[in-house]
């Protein structure tokens, strides 16, 4: 019986250890990502939660602003209490795929922004690269503002857990 025991436990321990480092590797993979966007992307936040074994990420005091790669000019800007993914795929991620159960929201201020040179024209050609497929079974909204700016302004408020996508 004892034996057995030391084996059991042996076991347990090797697979928290295990555990502890895919937690440890995956908090580096996503803090590296989160510092290296691309330029145009400007992301701050106050603090950030991520659970490895839901696949769950939490960032607080969110403000997102992604500029035009040309221009420089603003063409989003976010800003949200709390912006909340669960249910992030690990299987799926590793085939260049993003699955996500939900994407959410808490009283954002969204702010988009239409230039003339976010407009393409008949003549250009687009070059595409493969870009992963992403999958959002949920997208919620709690307490929302959304703005559209172009020539005219465009508001509309959304109320409590407002499910655009589901």
């Amino acid at each position: 019986m004892r034996k057995s025991f030391k084996i059991a436990v042996f076991i347990f321990l090797l697979i928290l250890i295990f555990a502890l480092g895919f937690h440890f590797y995956l908090t580096s993979k996503i803090e590296a990502k989160l510092a290296n966007l691309p330029k145009q992307i400007n992301l701050t936040y106050s603090n950030y939660s991520f659970n490895s074994l839901f696949g769950n990420l939490v960032l607080n005091d969110l403000v997102l602003k992604i500029n035009d790669t040309t221009t420089g000019e603003t063409n989003i800007y976010i800003t949200s209490k709390d912006f909340q993914l669960e249910g992030l795929s690990y299987l799926k991620l590793i085939a260049n795929e993003i699955d996500i159960d939900l994407v959410s929201f808490n009283t954002p201020n969204i702010q988009l922004y239409k230039h003339q040179s976010n407009l393409i024209s008949k003549t250009e050609k687009l070059t595409t690269k493969k870009s992963p497929l992403i999958n959002i079974r949920t997208f919620t909204v709690n307490n929302g503002h959304f703005t559209l700016n172009k020539n005219e302004k465009i508001e509309f408020n959304l109320k409590k857990n407002t499910k655009l996508i589901k």
